[in-house]
């Protein structure tokens, strides 16, 4: 369970923040699959869609910190289109830079 942090007043959300807990508890052989879209237009219309960089940079970071061996998956085995905002620096958190950045991460994932 994440519990969710809403940044703003009551009435008005401005932004949300994912709090994710402390997975270093994880057994060292655990495995885990992380899928993410295939998908750049939402069914069978012309709006885009896309997977938000921190709602997999930080749970993947997590993991791996707590040991776990991750293996990134998209529905066809294509490159997941990232949400070009999820870039912009008021979104950005520690793990967004670092996955950006991180071969190993951001290699095409299997289908």
């Amino acid at each position: 369970m994440c519990p969710v942090v809403l940044s703003s007043a009551q009435t008005d959300v401005t932004a949300i923040h994912i709090v994710w807990p402390d997975f270093t508890a994880l057994h060292l052989d655990t495995k885990i699959l992380m899928v993410l879209t295939s998908h750049v237009n939402l069914d069978n219309t012309e709006l885009r869609t896309a997977f938000w960089l921190e709602e997999v940079a930080a749970p993947y970071y997590g993991f791996n910190k707590g040991g776990a061996e991750i293996r990134l998956a998209s529905p066809f085995g294509r490159q997941p289109p990232i949400e070009s905002k999820s870039g912009d620096a008021d979104s950005q958190t520690d793990a967004t830079p670092r996955f950006e950045a991180d071969p190993v991460a951001k290699a095409a994932p299997s289908p």
